[in-house]
């Protein structure tokens, strides 16, 4: 193989690309990929994961039907980028406007001084981060979190997916 220098390049150009479009067609993109791709590869599913018009890919059957037999062809790697407002609570002090970039027209404000509405977007966080872990879970597919920091720093984007494939590497050649 390539190995790790080539596995970074490939990552850095991946976090630095620029959406042309609005959304991803996960299901399209999954089973082009099991039709294209002949021999067992290593997929990487690079995306914050998160709900775009209102649907967690967790509750999308279309999504979960293209997963599955693709990942039991291929290794697919879900690369969770996680953005800092899903990593702590938003403070009581402040207002926050929570937005997907997708679907900007579903923005709102979160009030943070109103504990009933705190609770219940974290909730809502902790819900999806649950059913997204179940289906990776159904589908054997390895899951890497990449928490975001508020101030730029590309080695803590890097950091977790190199150790990712270290501990990989050590699991695969203990007896």
């Amino acid at each position: 193989g390539r190995g790790m220098p080539h596995a970074m390049r490939i990552v850095t150009e991946c976090l630095a690309a620029r959406p042309s479009g609005a959304g991803m067609n996960w299901p399209l993109a999954l089973e082009s990929a099991a039709r294209l791709l002949r021999r067992r590869s290593v997929l990487f599913l690079v995306s914050d994961f998160l709900p775009s018009g209102g649907q967690s890919l967790a509750e999308d059957e279309s999504f979960e039907h293209a997963l599955l037999p693709c990942a039991r062809h291929h290794d697919v790697v879900a690369i969770s980028i996680e953005p800092p407002e899903l990593q702590s609570p938003v403070s009581e002090a402040a207002l926050a406007l929570v937005r997907d970039p997708e679907t900007p027209a579903l923005a709102r404000w979160l009030d943070g001084r109103d504990a009933p509405g705190r609770a219940a977007y974290r909730a809502a966080v902790t819900t999806h981060d649950d059913a997204m872990e179940a289906l990776w879970q159904r589908a054997g597919v390895d899951r890497i979190r990449v928490p975001l920091p508020r101030a730029a720093d590309p080695d803590a984007v890097a950091q977790p997916i190199v150790d990712f494939f270290e501990r990989r590497s050590r699991r695969r050649q203990a007896p």
